[in-house]
């Protein structure tokens, strides 16, 4: 399981202590887990499934795929209802795999341009 899970943060682009603060579990705890010496309690599993949408079959025993389905079937619904194009899904993966910083950065300045556009005199960017 230790090279799985490692193999799951790299994949995320996530440094230990980044997977730790979302998992709200110590970054020595990661460690741990990625070099073997400890195996990853079922409730951390749990938080790994929910928080990042990994497979719990692939977690404990490798085979399957990485990410549970359910995952990606969440974003067909979106795609769906919102009648959204190739990129826009694309965009909205992109967004939900950043991290959680980067994420606010994101909304202030769609939250700035928003009221840019308010007060600009032509409604123009």
């Amino acid at each position: 399981m230790k090279d799985r899970i490692k193999k799951l943060r790299k994949d995320l682009g996530l440094t230990q202590q980044e997977m730790a603060d979302k998992l709200g579990i110590k970054r020595t705890s990661i460690s741990n887990y990625e070099i073997g010496r400890n195996t990853p309690p079922d409730a951390v599993i749990s938080l790994l499934r929910r928080e990042f949408g990994a497979s719990e079959e692939w977690l404990k025993t490798g085979e399957g795929d990485m990410y549970e389905q359910k995952h990606e079937d969440f974003f067909d619904e979106l795609v769906e209802k919102y009648h959204l194009d190739r990129d826009s899904r694309a965009l909205l993966e992109s967004f939900c795999q950043l991290r959680s910083e980067d994420r606010k950065a994101i909304r202030r300045f769609v939250k700035l341009a928003s009221e840019y556009k308010k007060i600009s005199p032509d409604g123009e960017t």
